[in-house]
Formats: structure tokens, C-alpha cells, sequence
């Protein structure tokens, strides 16, 4: 344990191209390193480090340390984390004064206490660079980002349901009537299904089972939370959970099914173009209610896109929202949302909707975020193309420059008070937006008005 407020904390390198250099963890309470020109800590001088290669987070406190993808990971004391060829965004390690972490070729030491002495290392620099050639990946001491409820039920046996009469392989599960495999699905298997007591029409995901034990954990941890969040939510623009379970081991989770596909789709039916101001806007104020009740559930969805904002028919016709991909959702501690749902680390998501305090602190959890990437699918339906201008730069570099296109440019004839509450909506700085989607929804019903 480290008293973050009264300790001063710091990586020092010892060996390596970045030999003699002090980097001092001020602020936070997220600092991220790499080659990456506007990560918090440049390490371009090391030819070995990769872009974004690790994350430090210094908060509750602790000191933790998480991999970033990065190719070649880690090595903390002489323990391997991470690396491309791992599921390097599932696990942090804590942090010791003392403690050696080798990155790249730049060996480092940590420093808490300002002027208290280092300890002497366990090994050598010599080992410690030998140990990370032949050390494998230790699943000890790693603690997950988001700590299973119950650790024993992946190591208990389940009841395993026969695999039925199915020459298709379509699932038995009880309760419905399994119809058809539909496609996509990613790290899920998704059927479509009649739920038997009703007559409902349902959407079944169900988990697919990696090799790399690790993977699956990480997949399995973001599909515990979108089954415990969908349970908590009853709202008509959230998608409607029905119930979940265990079928052949393997969790699945049955929801309503929609039927108009995704908001993505609409978008892209005339690209570049834009939908009209008034088919836009009641799709666009049933999304923000969605929002506005997660936040008054002091959640945060953390991952709002087009991808994830399905459209199902109406009688009569019209659209109804159903706001979808909850696994990345989570408590905000600035609202004393509660401890149950902590921050899962954010892998980037789509960067042409992310606000950039998404991309500088990926476990932060705050609803202005979820403000900014509503507005931007409103911008991106409104004028057809993204709010970032990407132009002659990465997407990642794109969203933490904050180059926004200009909306009255693109759609000159907008009302001004729609085109103020948008900005407001947009602003690069979190702290200048509204403070959660319930705010914003009253703004811009108000330039309806």
C-alpha cells in the first residue's frame, strides 16, 4: 500500500538507451508510456519500446502496471507480462518500491519516497535480462482487471445439457426454440430463437471458448457484466433482457431480438450525405434517453456507436432505439456509483467516437464521455461523414489532437441553438460539457422547442 497524495513516486532507469533518466508520476492518477509523441511519457529514445507499451495507475492506494499490446511486453521483477503473442489487456501487476520493470531494452526501478533509498535488486541487471529471454508468462500475482465473483466456478463442473437431435448444431436451450444461427457475433455465437412461454422473438449470444485461458477469462469477465448490467436496466431504449445461463459449459445470454439492424447500416445507406435533420433527431433523443438512465443508475456505457445502437420496427413503421454492448459499462466513482461494476480497462473501441480523455486514461469512468460519443454518432447521422478529421494522420493521433469538423459548415441550415448544444457536447474538455446525458437531453429538447 503507497499513499499516493503524500509520496512522491517515480521510475528511475538504471541500464538501457534511457539510462539516467527520472520519469516522476505526478498528477494521474493513469500514466501511459511509449514511443507515442503525446503519451504522457515519450520513451522514443528506445528503438525497443512500442508505441503504447505500458500504463501505470497509481490510484486506491496502489501502484499497478498493465501492458498495452505492446510487441515484446513486459518484464516486472522477473515475471513476464504481457506481449502481442498474449492477452496482454487482461491483468495488472502491483508495484513495490523497488520493484524492476524492463521494457524494451531500458531496465527501471521504482521509486517510492522521493529520496528513500533503493533497496538492492534480488538479481542482477544481467539476470534480469536473461530471465525475460526464457521466462514465460506466469498467471501468479497477475490480478484481474475486473476479479471474478466467484473464482470456483470455472473450476467446478457444470452441468452439461445433451447436445440434442440438432443435425444443424443448433443449441437446446430450455425455455426456447432455437431457429436459426445468425452471423457476426465476434467472440459470440448469436441464434435467433422464440422464447416458448410468450411467443417473444430472441436473440441468444453465447460465449465462444478460446484456447488461450487467459482470452477466455477476459472474455468471459466483459460477459458476466452485460448479463449483470442488462438484469439491472428496465428501459424501452435498452435492449430487454430475457434470462441466461450455462449450455455445453458455456455461458450464453438471451435478449430481445431486433429487428432493423444497427444504426451503422442507416448511416451508410447514402454515405457522405447525412440523414434529414427531423428522421435524425427522434432516433437521436431516444438514444439519449437510453444514456440518461444508465447514468441515473450511476453507469456508464463507455463504448456508445453506431455498431452498438440497434433499430427495431414499430407498428406503424417508425424506429424504435435499443442500446446494446453493455460489457464495457461501468460504475462512475465521481457520482458515488458504488464499487459492484469498476472500470474494465477501455481497448480503444471505435476512435471516431471516443472523447480523448477515452485514449489518455483507459480505465476513467465519467459521464461526459458517454456525452461526447452520443453527440458523435449525432454529428456522423446529421452530416454523414465522422466528427474527427482524420486527414493525414492516424486515428488514435486524430482524437487526442481534437481536429473537429465544423458542423455548421457541413449543414449551414441547422438551427444555432441545436448547432450550441451539440458544441457544448463536443468539447474537447470534459469538465466544458454537460455533466450526463440527462442535462443534454433537456438542452436539446429545448432547441426543438
Amino acid at each position: 500500500m503507497v499513499d499516493n497524495d503524500s509520496q512522491a513516486i517515480s521510475l528511475v532507469c538504471t541500464h538501457g538507451p534511457l539510462q539516467g533518466k527520472k520519469f516522476e508520476l505526478v498528477g494521474g492518477p493513469v500514466f501511459i508510456f511509449g514511443r507515442y509523441a503525446k503519451a504522457h511519457f515519450n520513451l522514443s529514445d528506445d528503438s525497443s519500446i512500442s508505441h503504447l507499451h505500458f500504463l501505470i495507475d497509481v490510484s486506491d492506494n496502489r501502484i499497478r502496471i498493465i501492458d498495452l499490446g505492446s510487441t515484446n511486453g513486459l518484464m516486472v521483477n522477473t515475471r513476464r507480462l504481457g506481449g502481442r503473442d498474449r492477452d496482454s489487456l487482461n491483468a495488472f501487476v502491483s508495484l513495490r518500491h523497488g520493484d524492476v520493470i524492463l521494457a524494451g531494452s531500458s531496465l527501471f526501478r521504482v521509486s517510492v519516497g522521493g529520496e528513500t533509498p533503493l533497496p538492492s535488486p534480488e538479481l542482477g541487471a544481467a539476470e534480469i535480462f536473461a530471465a525475460a529471454e526464457r521466462e514465460p508468462l506466469r498467471q501468479d500475482n497477475l490480478t484481474a482487471v475486473v476479479p471474478l465473483k466467484d473464482q470456483s466456478e470455472l473450476d467446478s463442473p457444470v452441468r452439461r445439457e445433451p447436445m440434442g437431435e440438432f443435425a444443424d448444431g443448433l443449441p437446446k436451450i430450455e425455455g426456447y426454440t432455437v431457429t436459426a444461427r445468425l452471423p457476426g457475433g465476434g467472440d459470440r455465437e448469436l441464434f435467433r430463437a422464440i422464447k416458448e412461454d410468450s411467443g417473444a422473438a430472441a436473440a441468444i449470444k453465447m460465449l465462444r471458448i478460446f484456447r488461450n485461458k487467459a482470452k477466455t477469462l477476459r472474455r468471459l469477465d466483459i460477459f458476466r457484466r452485460e448479463t449483470e448490467i442488462a438484469k439491472l436496466l428496465n428501459h424501452p431504449n435498452v435492449i430487454r433482457y430475457f434470462s441466461d445461463g450455462l449450455w455445453d459449459d458455456r455461458p450464453y445470454l438471451a435478449v430481445e431480438y431486433v429487428e432493423g439492424g444497427a444504426l451503422e447500416n442507416l448511416i451508410g445507406r447514402n454515405p457522405g450525405a447525412g440523414m434529414g435533420f427531423y428522421e435524425a433527431a427522434p432516433l437521436f433523443v431516444q438514444l439519449l434517453e437510453a444514456v440518461a438512465a444508465m447514468h441515473e443508475a450511476r453507469l456508464c456505457h463507455r463504448n456508445i456507436n453506431p455498431g452498438n445502437i440497434l433499430l427495431d420496427r414499430r407498428r406503424g413503421g417508425g424506429l424504435a432505439v435499443k442500446l446494446s454492448s453493455l460489457g464495457l459499462a461501468s460504475r462512475s466513482p465521481d457520482t458515488g456509483g458504488g464499487d459492484d461494476f469498476p472500470p474494465l480497462i477501455h481497448e480503444w473501441g471505435m476512435p471516431a467516437y471516443l472523447p480523448p480523455e477515452q485514449l489518455t486514461d483507459l480505465i476513467r469512468t465519467i459521464p461526459q464521455s458517454d456525452v461526447f460519443s452520443a453527440a458523435a454518432v449525432f454529428f456522423h447521422m446529421l452530416t454523414g461523414v465522422e466528427v474527427y478529421d482524420f486527414s493525414g494522420r492516424d486515428r488514435k493521433s486524430g482524437v487526442l489532437s481534437g481536429s473537429l469538423r465544423s458542423l455548421p459548415e457541413l449543414r449551414p441550415e441547422l438551427d444555432s441553438e441545436v448547432v450550441k448544444v451539440l458544441s457544448t457536447a463536443l468539447d474537447p474538455d470534459p469538465n466544458q460539457r454537460y455533466p450526463d446525458a440527462g442535462e443534454f437531453l433537456s438542452d436539446f429538447r429545448q432547441a426543438l422547442s
